[in-house]
């Protein structure tokens, strides 16, 4: 999950990072591994601003993992936020999924 946590950005680093983000867009980045959760606030800055997006790992009955993704976004640009945010975050959910899950040979 940590490799797919928004567009443009590195690696998730335990803790609290500030992570600029394709098109200059700021976020600050929390990454907590007990609670296995990644969550990104938009900063000042970022087109979505001001937003939350929370990455989560669940298990579901089969055994496969899977990735919780909630946004909130309030901005100026919130309808564009409510069509573009799934779709972005779809995409590197589907990253996580497959990483997570390679013995299934697909991200379904």
């Amino acid at each position: 999950m940590r490799s797919f946590t928004a567009p443009g950005a590195g690696y998730a680093q335990d803790g609290t990072h500030t992570v600029m983000l394709t098109g200059n867009n700021p976020i600050l980045q929390t990454v907590d591994p007990k609670a296995l959760t990644i969550t990104n606030t938009t900063l000042p800055g970022h087109v979505f601003h001001p937003g939350t997006v929370r990455l989560s790992i669940v298990q579901d009955q089969w055994g496969y993992v899977n990735e919780h993704i909630v946004g909130d976004g309030t901005g100026p640009l919130a309808i564009e936020n409510e069509i573009f945010g799934p779709a972005i975050f779809f995409g590197l959910g589907m990253g996580t999924r497959g990483a997570l899950n390679l013995d299934t040979g697909s991200y379904w």
